[in-house]
């Protein structure tokens, strides 16, 4: 009996001890979900005060919504009254403009002859300017022309004989020349396409080239007499000829 009473005893405390394992685990769910159910209420509590702040920013645009449509219900209703009168005005303007255009036509009869009279005077005074273009061309052309003949007879001077002179400003001579030779020929062409609004231009690089063709030719036979190569001369002469023969074409196109 005793034993059983030991056995019925054991079995108690096994089933207590399953029981507490039980029991102590279910505490641990229970409290697993209380701190779950917390932090849900957590959030539960900051959407709740997210909520609530957007509230109160949407209600706080709605009133300025609303502020801006009365704001613009004004100014359609001021605009409005304006496109009346501005239709008000217009009426008085078309018939104004009905009675302006008969003066028109009565001041634009009076004024065909006048213009037909200034469209000839601006005939006359563009022919006249015309002309005095080209004498002026012509006439600047000349004095280049003259100026490389003088630097041609200039080279029949004895005294080049005893002068001395520098190959290297002969040299910067040669290549300002071939740089103003190149200028010309596009300003020529410029010229000509633009109806002669680059005349002036056109004129004062002649004069520079032209002053330095001459400038080269006398240098040039001085040169050659100091190292005596006549062919030299005789480029620098040759060169100074084609252009008199540039200008000449230039002239004769004029």
């Amino acid at each position: 009996e005793l034993q059983g009473r030991i056995q019925v005893l054991t079995t108690e405390r096994n089933d207590y001890q399953s029981i507490t394992i039980t029991t102590n685990e279910r505490i641990k769910e229970i409290e697993h979900a209380k701190q779950s159910f917390e932090e849900q209420l957590k959030e539960l509590e900051n959407d709740k005060s997210r909520l609530h702040s957007d509230k109160f920013t949407f209600e706080n645009k709605l009133k300025e919504t609303e502020g801006e449509r009365r704001d613009l219900f004004d100014q359609n209703r001021e605009q409005e009254e304006n496109l009346i009168d501005l239709i008000h005005e217009k009426e008085v303007l078309e018939q104004k403009v009905i009675d302006s255009e008969e003066t028109i036509r009565e001041w634009a009869r009076k004024f065909i002859d006048i213009a037909d009279k200034q469209k000839l005077i601006q005939a006359n005074h563009e022919n006249l300017l015309n002309n005095v273009k080209r004498q002026y061309k012509y006439s600047i052309l000349t004095y280049c022309i003259n100026q490389m003949h003088d630097g041609i007879d200039r080279t029949k001077d004895i005294e080049l004989l005893n002068c001395k002179s520098s190959a290297d400003y002969l040299r910067t001579k040669l290549q300002i020349a071939v740089t103003s030779t190149k200028k010309i020929q596009d300003l020529w062409t410029k010229q000509n396409e633009l109806d002669e609004t680059g005349t002036l231009s056109f004129l004062n690089e002649c004069i520079t080239l032209a002053n330095c063709m001459a400038d080269i030719v006398v240098n040039g036979k001085a040169t050659a007499n100091l190292v005596q190569d006549a062919i030299l001369a005789n480029n620098c002469r040759d060169a100074t000829l084609y252009c008199i023969d540039l200008y000449t074409n230039y002239q004769t196109c004029s």
